[in-house]
């Protein structure tokens, strides 16, 4: 039985007049959690061994929008300064869509990029969306509470629908975004020309987003050289959806 978590990150336009560090509210059942997502106290990132990751991309892509995919693939790829390649270098193409009524029906061992052209009430008004299956594990140092949480499988959904994405130009950007937020790279609200400046029109993967990447890939390694048993076996995963305008 998953946990069900709705995590919403300041990516609505609302949320980019919170200041940097300010708490958000996550439902879990009936309680409302106060957390302060993708800050200095909080961590999502893949398991090392999870490298190189192989998306599979929706068979309703066309060409073209398969080759935007790729490039954004390439441009993390390029920033990344870990030997070890982030994705793999071929990519599933053709893949079945689940049902859309039901967004846990995405809860498999696929690393997929869905085109929806009908877009679920739940992800709201959002562009993008990417859900995130993991195991969530707090620790207590000197410095305060940490809590990491490291990603079993994420999905990447991208909203065709009406009043959607209508452009190559807007998919791009989109796609570097929504990545990042795959990968777990946390928002960038201090350099205006980040792409991961939700509050901004930034296309740059800057230094600071850089790295951010370095220090969750080194952050997988870790988890890796300390936990010998599969990750499923640790204990329940919780699911967390993150809306991207």
């Amino acid at each position: 039985m998953r946990i069900l978590i709705i995590l919403v990150s300041f990516l609505l336009l609302e949320g980019c007049q919170k200041k940097s560090g300010e708490e958000v509210s996550i439902q879990k059942s009936h309680e409302i959690l106060n957390v302060t997502p993708y800050e200095a106290d909080s961590m999502i990132f893949f398991s090392r061994k999870s490298y190189p990751l192989r998306l599979s991309l929706d068979k309703n892509f066309t060409e073209n929008e398969q080759k935007i995919i790729e490039d954004a693939q390439a441009s993390w790829e390029k920033v990344s300064s870990f030997n070890t390649d982030i994705f793999n270098e071929q990519n599933s193409y053709y893949v079945d869509q689940p049902r859309t009524d039901d967004l846990n029906n995405f809860d498999d061992d696929i690393l997929g990029v869905y085109k929806l052209e009908s877009w679920p009430k739940e992800l709201k008004s959002a562009m993008a969306a990417v859900q995130i299956y993991g195991i969530r594990t707090r620790f207590i140092s000197e410095n305060g509470n940490l809590e990491k949480v490291v990603i079993l499988n994420a999905d990447i959904f991208l909203n065709f629908g009406n009043g959607g994405i209508s452009s190559s130009n807007e998919l791009k950007k989109l796609v570097v975004r929504s990545l990042g937020s795959f990968l777990g790279v946390p928002q960038n609200n201090i350099d205006n020309d980040s792409v991961m400046n939700y509050c901004s029109s930034g296309e740059v993967i800057t230094h600071k987003d850089a790295s951010n990447l370095y220090h969750l890939l080194k952050e997988g390694i870790e988890f890796d050289a300390v936990n010998e048993k599969p990750l499923s076996y640790i204990r329940e995963a919780e699911k967390f959806t993150v809306l991207i305008k």
